[in-house]
């Protein structure tokens, strides 16, 4: 890469010019063909995702009766584990930080 006295800084008061001028060199000119070849790789990766979408399934396939039922009831009973677990794990914590906080206090 050659130095092109032209595009030193000479104060600090022009760096917009400084990148006007770097923009324009030609190094920096896309190919001419390079619109057309992002537009063929962009319809090649619709086309790809086109041919892999699942069907869409028909209501007919959705579950019914009691099996239908029954999972929003485990979704709520693992919900409420999942709280009880975490507020069982929170209080430990908090536990353990008085215990801490009344060992360090007996200590002096």
């Amino acid at each position: 890469m050659t130095h092109d006295p032209d595009l030193t800084l000479q104060t600090s008061a022009e760096p917009q010019d400084l990148l006007d001028r770097l923009l324009a060199t030609p190094a920096l000119a896309p190919p001419a063909d390079f619109a057309q070849r992002v537009m063929q790789r962009i319809d090649h990766f619709e086309r790809l995702r086109a041919s892999t979408r699942l069907p869409e399934r028909s209501p007919a396939h959705l579950p019914t009766g009691s099996s239908a039922s029954r999972w929003p009831r485990l979704q709520q009973l693992s919900a409420a584990m999942a709280i009880a677990g975490a507020s069982v794990l929170g209080l430990s914590q908090l536990l353990a930080f008085v215990f801490g906080v009344w060992l360090a206090g007996t200590a002096l």
